[in-house]
């Protein structure tokens, strides 16, 4: 599994969690969105946009460039719907909290399915060596953020993410 195939999973992952939200169960709310912000798009903000973004100049994928760029500045949206819910948890808004946290999904969803279909297919066009470097730095991201964190959020145990590699 190399690093695109773990956000992929990470994406699963958040739908399983989406679905509860839809159901009206959004008691992991928080600590789902804590995972999004703090550690998934950072990954990408930090690691995957970069590299893709140096790939598709190198090659004039103008069309993927702009993808990216929209993606991107889903980020901050993403980012400013959640801190806004934190805010409005706080101020005791809680039906505000209830329909803006199930936007928070969708967008969220919306956003992964782009990421899936617009860009991750290019990953493989990075060389082995900037792919690896690229996967080292994920892994430290994801250890700053808690790995028991990270598993119960993704449900990745720690075996299969010890075999996460860029070969």
């Amino acid at each position: 599994m190399n690093l695109v195939d773990l956000l992929t999973l990470e994406h699963a992952a958040l739908r399983v969690h989406f679905g509860y939200f839809y159901q009206g169960r959004a008691e992991k709310l928080y600590e789902v969105a804590e995972f999004v912000i703090s550690c998934h798009a950072r990954v990408e903000d930090a690691v995957v946009f970069p590299g893709l973004r140096q790939l598709l100049s190198r090659r004039g994928i103008g069309k993927g460039l702009q993808a990216l760029d929209r993606l991107s500045a889903d980020h901050k949206m993403i980012s400013t719907l959640y801190e806004n819910l934190r805010k409005w948890t706080v101020e005791g808004e809680a039906e505000l909290v209830s329909k803006r946290g199930l936007m928070f999904a969708q967008i969220t969803q919306s956003h992964n399915t782009n990421e899936e279909i617009l860009i991750f297919p290019y990953w493989s066009g990075l060389d082995k060596e900037e792919r690896s470097a690229a996967l080292e730095l994920t892994k430290s991201i994801i250890k700053e953020y808690g790995l028991e964190r990270y598993y119960a959020v993704t449900g990745i145990s720690s075996s299969a993410f010890e075999h996460v590699n860029e070969d």
